[in-house]
Formats: C-alpha cells, sequence, structure tokens
C-alpha cells in the first residue's frame, strides 16, 4: 500500500514543479501548488516565483498567503549552508530518495544522533534537505528514516528493518557501532506515531512530536487520521495497533517528551490528551494553528530553537 501524492517530495516532484514555472499561464490552484513546494525545498528561486505571482493573483486571501510563504522562504533562506547541501548531488540525492534510511554523522556532537521520521510526502512539512541543514548547524549526527507506505513504519523501513521492533533495534546497533551516547527521536504527522513507539522501544534521551498520534488501538474514541483505514489496519501486527500512553505508563526511567499541538487540529488536541497526564509530557498548544504545526513554529520563527532545546 505505496501512497503516492503530488504534495510528496522526490526528485521527480522537483523536475515536474519547474516544468510548471516554466509555463506562462497557470490556475491559482496550480500556482498557489508551485509556490508553496518551492518555498518547502528551499528552492533558490522561490523568491522569484513568488514575486511574479503576487503580481498575477489579486485576490486578498491569495495575497495573505503569499505573504505567509514569503515568510517561510525568509525564514529557510537564512539557515546557514543550506546551499551547499543543495549543490552536493549525491547528497541531495539521498535526502530526496522516497524509502529506505540515511545516516549523517555530525562533527562536533556526533555521540548526539537525532533519528527523524519523516512523513509519507517525504518531508518533516520543509524538506529533509531544509531540515538537515538546520540539525546539521548544530554538529549532531542524524539518522533519516522514511517510509512511503501507508503502514507508516508499522511495517519496516526498506534495508533498515521488518516492523518498528527491527528498525527500533537496528538504531540502537547502529549507535553502539558508531560510539554514540544519546539518541533523540522526533516525528511530525504520519511519522509521529511510529516515531512515539520507537522512542519507548530504545533508550532514548528525548523526544520531539509534531502533531502525532498516540493510540492506534482497536476500538479506540479518537480518530487515527483519513488514511488509516481498516485495509490499512488489517495489513499490520495487532501488537503495534495499541495505546501507546500504556507502554509510557510502565516506563520505569521517565522520558521528556515534548509535544507541539495544534489547537485548531480535533486531532491533534485529542491524542495530545490521550498523554497529557503522563510523566516527562510537556505539551506546547499552538495558537491558531492546525495540524501543520512545523509550518507554525517556522513562520514565528522559533523551529530552530525547538530542536536545540531538544538536544542541548
Amino acid at each position: 500500500m505505496r501512497f503516492s501524492n503530488k504534495r510528496q517530495q522526490s526528485l521527480e516532484q522537483i523536475a515536474f514543479i519547474e516544468k510548471l514555472v516554466r509555463q506562462d499561464r497557470l490556475t491559482w490552484e496550480d500556482a498557489l501548488f508551485v509556490a508553496t513546494e518551492l518555498v518547502k525545498h528551499g528552492s533558490p528561486n522561490a523568491r522569484h516565483v513568488l514575486n511574479n505571482y503576487k503580481k498575477q493573483l489579486g485576490y486578498p486571501h491569495h495575497q495573505h498567503y503569499l505573504e505567509l510563504l514569503i515568510k517561510h522562504d525568509n525564514f529557510i533562506s537564512s539557515i546557514s549552508g543550506l546551499r551547499e547541501i543543495q549543490g552536493d548531488r549525491r547528497l541531495f540525492s539521498e535526502l530526496y530518495k522516497l524509502d529506505g534510511y540515511l545516516f549523517l554523522r555530525g562533527d562536533n556532537h556526533p555521540e548526539k544522533l537525532l533519528v527523524v521520521f519523516t512523513t509519507i510526502f517525504n518531508n518533516f512539512y520543509i524538506s529533509n534537505c531544509v531540515l538537515y541543514a538546520i540539525l546539521r548547524n548544530f554538529g549532531i549526527s542524524v539518522l533519516f528514516l522514511k517510509d512511503p507506505s501507508l503502514f507508516v513504519y508499522l511495517n519496516g523501513v526498506s534495508g533498515f528493518g521488518d516492523n518498528i521492533e527491527q528498525v527500533a533495534q537496528n538504531v540502537v546497533d547502529l549507535a553502539r557501532r558508531e560510539r554514540i551516547s544519546e539518541v533523540y527521536i522526533t516525528g511530525f504527522s504520519s511519522g509521529g506515531y511510529a516515531s512515539l513507539f520507537a522512542s519507548c522501544l530504545l533508550p532514548c534521551s528525548g523526544y520531539l512530536g509534531f502533531s502525532i498520534a498516540s493510540d492506534l488501538s482497536e476500538g479506540s474514541a479518537i480518530d487515527p487520521g483519513k488514511l488509516f483505514t481498516q485495509a490499512v489496519r488489517a495489513n499490520i501486527d495487532k501488537k503495534y495497533l495499541i495505546n501507546v500512553k500504556n507502554f509510557i505508563s510502565e516506563e520505569k526511567k521517565t522520558v521528556e517528551r515534548r509535544l507541539y499541538v495544534g489547537e485548531l487540529s480535533d486531532f491533534d488536541r485529542a491524542h495530545a490528551a490521550n498523554l497529557s497526564e503522563l510523566p516527562g509530557i510537556k505539551l506546547n498548544l499552538l495558537r491558531n494553528c492546525n495540524h501543520q504545526t512545523v509550518e507554525a513554529l517556522m513562520r514565528d520563527g522559533s523551529l530552530t530553537d525547538v530542536f536545540h532545546q531538544l538536544l542541548f
């Protein structure tokens, strides 16, 4: 059950977007799609395209949205080292692969590892390339995990384990080989549940979740999300479909888990409330924000600080 969507980021998607940019006239839907994706990719061409579309799209709500994208672009363009990463064709290609894993050893703090559970859109709202530019400036090691299927890591990662338990064990093995002493985990949206689950399966130094699910147990009153259908559930081992609250409550050592929650998202608030009374849970409710909590933190310029607070 492989997921496919025009917003799923890849080298092929970049080529498709560049083709659209070259067209003289686009519908407003296509123009806003192109502008959004160029900004998420951290494209050097994003500002030029945004300025052109501001001249072409006259409706106030379109202008308002383009102004938000300009704020995003300001944040992304200020990230030190981004253009260098984009210029490394091998690394650039690896970051855009749709599945598998990518380990990148840090320079100043290689003993710290951040495991990133990317979304089924092969990003973290921002592209993996942009996220890595942020994280590389900390000098830490980073492990990107990718799963473009609707099983969202519960049935494993290509080349890195056939289920979430094996994935977690392979993280432990990698940390041992690379002499890593601190393992941190992060996940956003569709990567959230598996990342939270994994934080219970291995020695975790800290967890950072954005708009995550916490309960996929059968019969739960909490919405699992529109893509997590009964057909998907039927192809996953039931032992991985649980209320992670029960797992966390049995931990002998309290792990600090910071969760960012969109105030306007019923999904976010319900899954966060499920965990709210557990030790180590730190809830951060983002006002006037929907499910796109990473976008909100980028817009106000605090996303880099949020990751820094997790790691140091």
